[in-house]
Formats: C-alpha cells, structure tokens, sequence
C-alpha cells in the first residue's frame, strides 16, 4: 500500500503538471481507468483487426494528447 501511494503521489504531480493542480486526480482517474480499459480490450482481442481495428499504442496515445491539450486550455 505505501508504495502505491508513493507511485500515486508522483503520477498525480506528473498529471498536475499537464492540466494543474486542481485537475489533476479527475484526469488522473481519467487516464487510469482508460489505460485499464484500452488494455482490457487489447487482451481480449477486440482491437484487433476483426474488431475496432486500433492498437492500443495508438489509443493511448490520443489520450495522452487529449489530457496535455485539457491542460493547455486551462
């Protein structure tokens, strides 16, 4: 558990960097629960391309992008 939270401390600083301190755990989540998803998804074959046709680099790439570009809007 300590070392979780040493690891969240410095993800949230690193995310805070991005979008700011007051956004930083949202966009955290946010990109937490995305990675989980795209990767899921990645396992289970459905980005494929019999599925969606989208690799998982490519994906989280864009929400990589997305967060820095919330970041520069605030």
């Amino acid at each position: 558990m300590r070392a979780a939270g040493r690891f969240q401390g410095e993800f949230l600083a690193i995310v805070a960097d991005l979008v700011g301190e007051r956004n930083a755990r949202h966009y955290g989540a946010l990109l937490l629960t995305s990675t989980h998803g795209i990767t899921d998804m990645e396992l289970s074959g459905h980005l494929g391309a019999e599925g969606l046709n989208a690799s998982a680099e490519e994906l989280l790439d864009t929400l990589v992008c997305m967060v820095a570009n919330a970041g520069e809007a605030a």
